[in-house]
């Protein structure tokens, strides 16, 4: 009967601060009980219990004790399965936020996420190495006039031939 009470007085039941609030008007519950009571028998009709909205409830609270309000109530509403919502919060935490809801959202999988991320330092490496042009076209696997045999060995491969100071890629001539 306070629950009812305490919900008709307009208390939302799964807030704290409402709770607290309730705690010190002991009186006032009371008074407002006795008036429903006389106006409102209807409501303390147990038959009418919801058993089905009251477990509800308690489960919403549940949820958001866990996980917060805002993602407590998307998970009760079933806007997020609770597995998702962890999956989502993991790789958050893993790659931060924006990229970590782009691989949450699809938008790149994990496994291109990371050889991106591996291809970025890979380019960044060989520009602080060989400088800005020289970098990007090894990285590009070009070459460029002015390259070192190590920019062009890094670029393209190790040659197939050497012959003093020339290098052979591919089949040799017969």
């Amino acid at each position: 009967d306070l629950l009812i009470t305490i919900k008709e007085m307009g208390y939302d039941l799964a807030s704290k601060d409402n709770w607290k609030s309730a705690e010190g008007k002991k009186e006032k519950i009371l008074a407002e009980y006795e008036k429903l009571v006389l106006e409102k028998p209807e409501l303390f009709d147990s038959s009418r219990i919801n058993l089905d909205e009251l477990e509800r409830s308690y489960e919403e609270n549940e949820l958001i004790k866990k996980y917060g309000e805002e993602n407590g109530i998307m998970i009760f509403t079933g806007k997020i399965s609770e597995k998702n919502y962890l999956k989502k919060k993991a790789l958050i935490k893993k790659y931060g936020e924006k990229d970590g809801m782009l691989i949450f959202n699809k938008k790149i999988s994990e496994k291109n996420y990371l050889k991106k991320k591996e291809n970025e330092k890979r380019k960044k490496e060989l520009i602080g190495k060989y400088g800005k042009k020289f970098g990007e076209a090894v990285f590009n696997k070009k070459l460029l006039n002015g390259m070192s045999k190590a920019m062009v060995s890094e670029s393209i491969g190790k040659p197939n031939y050497k012959d003093s100071e020339k290098w052979y890629y591919g089949e040799p001539f017969n």
